[in-house]
């Protein structure tokens, strides 16, 4: 499944930027996020539950998403500026907010399940 988003992804960069390997520059954050949910998972025995299944997903989702916005605002802006360092700065105010209440809701939200004893699932 990562391997088919990373293909995706270049394709699309490609289509966006003209860069056909613009997706494997981007490609490390939809890999990571879930070697290593599935690295904790598997290293501490954690059972294959609903909310596992529903959490693994996600994580690439997440990465397509921010790194999407992120890209396009950052063009935005280095169009706008003619600058990197004015163009980043720029991204990180707009559209950072957004990018970190889209990655800290889930988190914060998937977190009472670790604290939690119920077995609503099984």
């Amino acid at each position: 499944m990562q391997l088919i988003i990373l293909i995706f992804f270049n394709f699309y960069c490609h289509a966006l930027w003209g860069w056909l390997f613009a997706g494997s520059c981007f490609g490390k954050q939809h890999i990571t996020p879930a070697i290593l949910v599935g690295g904790f998972v598997g290293l501490n025995h954690v059972t294959l539950d609903v909310i596992t299944m529903i959490i693994m997903p996600m994580l690439p989702g997440l990465a397509v998403d921010d790194t999407i916005h992120f890209i396009t605002h950052g063009k935005l802006e280095f169009q706008r500026s003619g600058s990197y360092r004015v163009a980043v700065r720029e991204t990180f105010v707009t559209a950072g907010k957004a990018l970190f209440l889209t990655s800290f809701i889930p988190v914060a939200s998937f977190s009472a399940c670790l604290i939690s004893d119920a077995r609503v699932f099984f």
